[in-house]
């Protein structure tokens, strides 16, 4: 992200790394090239690194946001982390055109944030555990409709490895309609990746976390 000295407008540029797959330990190099569109105004920026949690309802919200532990860099206003670094854009720079198609694009303002989707009373939802990455706790969250009846009430939620081994039992009860959150603490098990299940009557839902130590 590149952000004006002047006026603060925001150009930004979505990169196809994730980090969510870094693994502690590992040394990952992000190479990339981005496009200064000619629409881009002249003068200074401030180069910044953005990583935002991918789930929808969180993903505007800074406090979900990856804080990069290197000092006076963390935005806890804006969850962006600021590298340091400035760059100028002049139109009168020399070089070859640019020819890929990774532009930097204007950020448009955000004039409203809605935390939370409305739900769909006919719809059970599981949603994306947060944080994630995790360092050894997280949170998961799900939806059960009333329309499902009391049959659907036996719910189960389940945690289990990469090779479908359970692992752990968050939820083995019987739940009435509405949202409910679990804490998961991964703290005897080893890093990787894992799977969290959620069971009630005849439906089934799977989403995938990741346990960095």
């Amino acid at each position: 992200m590149l952000r004006n000295t002047s006026d603060s407008a925001i150009y930004f540029a979505k990169l196809p790394d994730d980090p969510r797959f870094w693994q502690s330990g590992d040394t990952v190099i992000v190479d990339a090239e981005i496009g200064v569109p000619v629409s881009m105004p002249e003068g200074d920026y401030t180069v910044l690194l953005n990583l935002p949690d991918p789930e929808p309802s969180i993903h505007q919200r800074p406090e979900y946001a990856i804080h990069l532990t290197n000092p006076d860099v963390w935005e806890p206003q804006t969850g962006y982390n600021n590298l340091l670094t400035e760059m100028t854009v002049d139109a009168q720079a020399s070089g070859d055109p640019f020819n890929d198609s990774l532009l930097f694009q204007p950020l448009e303002p955000v004039t409203a944030i809605i935390t939370d989707p409305p739900i769909v009373p006919m719809q059970i939802r599981l949603s994306q555990n947060y944080p994630n990455p995790f360092n050894p706790t997280t949170t998961i969250e799900f939806f059960l409709p009333a329309v499902l009846g009391p049959q659907a009430a036996l719910t189960m939620l389940k945690i289990y490895n990469i090779v479908g081994k359970e692992v752990a039992t968050l939820v083995s009860e019987r739940l009435s309609a509405g949202n409910h959150r679990y804490r998961w603490d991964a703290g005897k098990l080893p890093s990787g990746v894992y799977f969290y299940k959620l069971e009630t009557g005849k439906y089934a839902l799977v989403k995938k976390a990741l346990f960095l130590k």
